[in-house]
């Protein structure tokens, strides 16, 4: 079980491409075998069954029924969907980290104590993390790194490394709150690296999240000490601002005196202050980030407004955003996501999706927010908790645990709304486990039937018997019924098993099939940029999966067949590829190389038809080059 859950902060975070164009399909590749190795693991391991059998169920839980409902709208979006395929591939997705907060709830269930070596696990990756970053930062002193946009630290860009940075400062944070001795000593040093590490990465975003964070803990001291007296997070808190403050000074100092005088590629090298105004003049720019973003979510509104009820389908907004987008932009260079995680699920899955997505947020603050007003008369000033609690019917402390599991569940999950605004971490298979990980920790404390203790088999006390000729009876058809019970808990358990276990292989398909699709897509990549085009076409078009049918840059999979075949002159061929392709409607390219192909075959009239087709969907192109 150690192992697993290792497993999932690990292997999902650091895993290389192997040789695919995007990282995140072998990382989700992974998720999903994880997923498949654990629920092995716990449906064959009996002593797992007799534990968790005892516990509340998942799907009883307000976070397990608002995600599997969220899960359905997700299925009923596809009957809008223009692109199935896409669809499929962000069910999956989701479904695997669905899979993923079930399964780190049974885990945590079984053994509550594993939320601390959860905890230790993320505090040293994200000193690990900070480490890196600080190694970076004295390269690009030192004039090796050209920016500090290319600090990345094994993940995608710098701004998933500073999204993950914040997101595990839930575990540190958690270990100055509710630990003492060498472990909140721990907590403390990398709560400090990882603020600064944030600073040194630029991340706005982050700068807000920090800011939002000493809110939150202010709040909860606040709370703490009208509610129960307690002074010990009025410290914590204090220790927190002390640590923010310093970092800022520290960045500040290297920053101004360390930092390269001349102007970083990106701009990144600005003071906090610097970067923090420059949004204001960026939003009124259509070419700066602040500004590309607005554009964006205007656009996402008009999807809104387009099906405000079904959605345009999951996983369609890049396919459906291209009506709008393509009468403004004259390249290629698609904005791939809304930046907006919040708004792209709303106009994906409707009014209703976005609301049951907002709802798991809001259940977690709210089972937050409540224990931490109800429970009274415990104190952590000395790292010790006690069993007193405002509870009188739960003498046992379980409250006092649920508020420590709900802080760390709330602090991620806030982490988590923050990035989701800004950026697009349904994508990002590393911080989804991270969200899988503070989701089912909010669903184990949020439920009525939480628990102090582990979750064991509980025997009555004898309480003694009758002998008597009805008693025995009486006994024996009990145990017959019990029997019977037991064998139709037996059959369905192996029938729910049996189907979980479909859905997991499915999974894995699913995410091997685009894995493969992105290493053909990666050599097509190097092929294209070294101007040659040397690869066979049979090759080419053997190489993709059915699924698929967008390349990682929104490119139709045909437009790529279909280029190939008319550079070998393949030209009926390459019209037959083109015609049957409806991947993304408002894309131009198809309807270019359509006018290629034509062209090559001599047929003039039909050549100028595509071309002006082209000119329709996109009137502002004047290059059809590959991005």
């Amino acid at each position: 079980m150690k192992l697993l859950l290792f497993l999932y902060l690990l292997l999902v975070v650091y895993l290389p491409a192997f040789g695919a164009v995007d990282s995140n399909g072998p990382k989700f590749l992974a998720l999903a075998v994880l997923n498949l190795l654990t629920f092995t693991w716990l449906a064959w391991n009996q002593r797992s069954y007799r534990q968790h059998r005892t516990g509340k169920s998942f799907f009883r839980t307000g976070i397990g029924i608002v995600y599997t409902l969220f899960l359905a709208v997700i299925l009923f979006s596809f009957f809008n969907a223009v692109n199935l395929p896409a669809a499929v591939i962000c069910f999956t997705r989701t479904l695997s980290v669905f899979l993923a907060v079930y399964l780190f709830f049974k885990i945590l269930q079984i053994n509550r104590n594993g939320i601390i070596l959860v905890v230790i696990i993320l505090t040293l990756l994200e000193l690990v993390d900070a480490v890196t970053v600080f190694y970076g930062i004295g390269r690009f002193i030192c004039g090796s790194v050209e920016s500090v946009y290319d600090i990345q630290s094994g993940y995608t860009n710098k701004n998933i490394l500073a999204a993950a940075i914040f997101m595990k400062m839930a575990a540190p944070v958690w270990l100055i709150y509710f630990s003492r001795g060498w472990k909140r000593v721990l907590g403390t040093v990398a709560v400090f690296c990882g603020m600064l590490a944030i600073f040194f990465l630029s991340s706005r975003a982050f700068y807000l999240a920090m800011a939002l964070l000493a809110v939150l803990l202010a709040l909860y001291a606040l709370v703490r000490y009208k509610r129960a007296g307690e002074r010990a997070p009025l410290w914590h808190f204090l220790r927190y601002t002390g640590l923010l403050l310093s970092a800022l000074a520290i960045y500040t100092v290297i920053q101004r005196y360390g930092y390269p005088k001349e102007k970083d590629t990106y701009n990144y090298n600005q003071t906090v202050v610097a970067r923090v105004t420059e949004i204001k003049t960026e939003v009124a720019k259509t070419n700066q980030p602040a500004g590309i973003r607005l554009s964006s979510w205007q656009r996402t509104l008009n999807l809104i407004r387009q099906s405000p009820v079904t959605g345009i389908g999951a996983g369609n907004w890049k396919v459906a955003v291209l009506q709008y987008e393509n009468q403004e932009r004259a390249d290629f260079k698609y904005l791939l996501y809304n930046h907006n995680d919040f708004a792209e699920i709303t106009a994906e899955t409707g009014l209703t999706g976005g609301a049951l997505f907002v709802l798991l947020f809001a259940l977690v603050f709210y089972r937050f927010t409540r224990a931490a007003f109800t429970l009274t008369g415990f104190s952590l000033a000395k790292g010790e908790v006690s069993n007193i609690t405002g509870d009188t019917s739960d003498p046992s402390g379980a409250g006092e645990e649920r508020l420590q599991l709900l802080f760390f569940a709330a602090i991620g999950m806030m982490g988590y709304a923050v990035d989701a605004f800004f950026n697009y971490p349904a994508d990002r298979p590393e911080i989804q486990v991270l969200f899988a990980l503070f989701l089912a920790t909010g669903a184990l404390a949020g439920g009525k039937g939480f628990r102090v203790s582990r979750f064991r088999i509980h025997v009555s006390e004898f309480q003694g018997f009758r002998v008597s000729g009805f008693q025995s009876f009486k006994d024996q058809r009990s145990r017959f019924k019990d029997q019977r019970s037991r064998f139709g808990l037996l059959v369905d358990r192996w029938i729910v098993d049996g189907v979980t276990m479909m859905v997991l292989i499915f999974s894995v398909v699913v995410f091997w099939l685009n894995f493969r699709s992105l290493r053909m897509e990666e050599l097509v990549r190097q092929d294209d940029a070294d101007r040659w085009m040397a690869l066979p076409s049979g090759f080419v078009i053997e190489g993709f999966s059915c699924i698929p049918n967008l390349t990682s840059i929104s490119e139709p999979v045909a437009v790529v067949k279909g280029r190939y075949l008319v550079r070998d002159t393949r030209y009926r061929e390459a019209v037959s590829v083109l015609l049957k392709d409806r991947s993304s409607p408002w894309d131009s390219r198809r309807e270019y190389w359509l006018s290629k192909a034509y062209t090559g075959m001599g047929k003039a009239d039909s050549a100028a038809y595509w071309l002006d087709q082209a000119k329709r969907l996109k009137p502002l192109a004047t290059s059809y080059k590959r991005p």
